[in-house]
């Protein structure tokens, strides 16, 4: 007759073993800085802010880039040709408020009469690829 012991030994065995890996996994995985997306990349967003009645250029309009939180990272004006380019490196997500990257319109930087049509806001995406993101202005109606 076969001892039966002999079979069931090596089980007990591997728990013993896998128990502390385990907790080892869990430790370091609750120490670690939690980092959502990449770490750091170059963002390149450009585009061209244009009147929607006629679609001539909007010289002079200011373009922000900024954080999901909305603290501004960069500015820039449009050109006469109504375009404009931001550029900036750092940390971007699109699951974390802090390092979520959008490109916005202000509307205290369009001519007098017009206001940007909506959406005024995009989310970029983290990318190294230069993204383009148009705007238009509308005439505000009295």
């Amino acid at each position: 007759m076969k001892n039966l012991d002999s079979f069931s030994y090596p089980i007990p065995r591997l728990c013993i073993l896998i128990i502390p890996v385990l907790i080892l996994i869990f430790l370091n995985a609750c120490c670690e800085e939690k980092v959502i997306g990449s770490k750091e990349m170059r963002i390149n967003v450009e585009g061209t802010v244009t009147y929607k009645e006629d679609g001539f250029p909007a010289e002079n309009v200011k373009i922000q880039l900024l954080t999901g939180n909305y603290n501004v990272l960069r500015e820039t004006v449009t050109d006469q040709e109504g375009k404009y380019s931001i550029s900036y490196y750092g940390r971007c997500s699109t699951l974390e408020p802090k390092t979520t990257l959008r490109v916005r319109i202000t509307s205290s930087g369009v001519p007098d009469g017009f206001y940007p049509d909506w959406p005024t806001v995009y989310t970029l995406k983290c990318t190294t690829q230069t993204q383009t993101v148009n705007f238009q202005l509308i005439p505000k109606s009295y």
